[in-house]
């Protein structure tokens, strides 16, 4: 069963509020190929600032803030490879810094983790991104290029929003909830939806997936073959 941390086992990077040290606002498990570039884009995701006497936030600008390191060093957002550690971000910007509240589509989630973890960064050339420890050795590489260029590729604001969601899931406070599906032999199985986290949405996930490979099964023997072959 998912421990009590969910997301947030594992992590070896975290982030906070500088103004205070104690509000650890999210984190992730560091995998090849996250840069400094990459990890500023995950924090402009997750995070929101409210200017002054506004009622609503706004998304988080590359001007609004810096991160600063353990050593009181800044981060610079360049393609070096991100290191372990705790990361603080300082406001430049007169307003509070606060965690997005943007919805995550579990129902688009995956059976065996809950929630994405393997990403394509569209904007660094379709990289990919693991949010996860990387057992298939996949992280940090590219999208072949006969995908990138094939017809019926998915479009780039499809990709971006993909990664978007996986970042608000993986990486904001202690992440979404872990799903548990390792159910014992012959116990309750709707019971245990129904008493873990996001019944509903995970009820509606279980019917869905159902649903879908069945689907997947029976339009299987029309396939012609492989699309990406050259």
């Amino acid at each position: 069963m998912p421990g009590p941390e969910g997301r947030r086992r594992g992590r070896n990077v975290f982030f906070y509020d500088f103004r205070d040290l104690n509000k650890e606002l999210g984190g992730l498990i560091l995998t090849n190929g996250i840069t400094n570039a990459n990890f500023h884009s995950m924090i402009e995701i997750v995070l929101t600032v409210t200017d002054g006497n506004a009622s609503q936030p706004r998304a988080l600008l590359p001007n609004d803030y810096f991160l600063r390191t353990e050593n009181g060093d800044t981060l610079r957002k360049n393609n070096r490879r991100l290191l372990p550690g705790r990361y603080f971000v300082v406001a430049d910007v007169k307003g509070i810094i606060s965690l997005s509240n943007e919805p995550v589509l579990t129902r688009a989630s995956s059976i065996t983790t809950g929630l994405r973890v393997q990403e394509f960064m569209e904007s660094d050339n379709n990289k990919i991104v693991c949010f996860i420890l990387d057992t298939y050795g996949v992280a940090g590489t590219h999208l072949d290029h006969r995908y990138q260029t094939h017809p019926r590729r998915p479009l780039p604001e499809l990709l971006r929003w993909h990664f978007r969601q996986a970042v608000l899931g993986n990486v904001r406070g202690a992440g979404e909830p872990v799903f548990e599906h390792n159910f014992a032999p012959n116990s309750d199985i709707m019971l245990g939806i129904r008493s873990g986290p996001k019944p509903a949405e995970r009820m509606e996930f279980e019917l869905f997936g159902r649903f879908s490979v069945d689907r997947a099964v029976s339009s299987s023997s029309d396939d012609d073959g492989d699309d990406y072959e050259n």
